[in-house]
């Protein structure tokens, strides 16, 4: 199950990235200065950090073989927004 919830995460991230802002800049989506923007939700009563333990390193993954930057943030439900607008 934890396999399947790993490929699942990898496919929405490389699949359902965002970014703001208009598509002419510069700087492409996934870049350092534009990281793909992930949240994450725990599962089943787990923690911020242990939801960033258990997917931070394949994230990291996917950066060393695609040079693609992510910004990973946690929140506590799926209508939780995390991230600065």
């Amino acid at each position: 199950m934890r396999r399947a919830m790993t490929m699942l995460a990898i496919g929405l991230v490389l699949g359902l990235g965002w970014t703001e802002g208009s598509p002419a800049q510069s700087l492409p989506d996934g870049s350092r200065a534009r990281p793909l923007r992930v949240i994450l939700v725990p599962a089943d009563g787990g923690t911020e950090e242990g939801t960033k333990a258990d997917f931070l390193p394949i994230f990291n993954a996917v950066s060393r073989l695609t040079d693609l930057h992510f910004e990973v943030r946690v929140g506590q439900s799926y209508g939780a927004n995390p991230l600065p607008r």
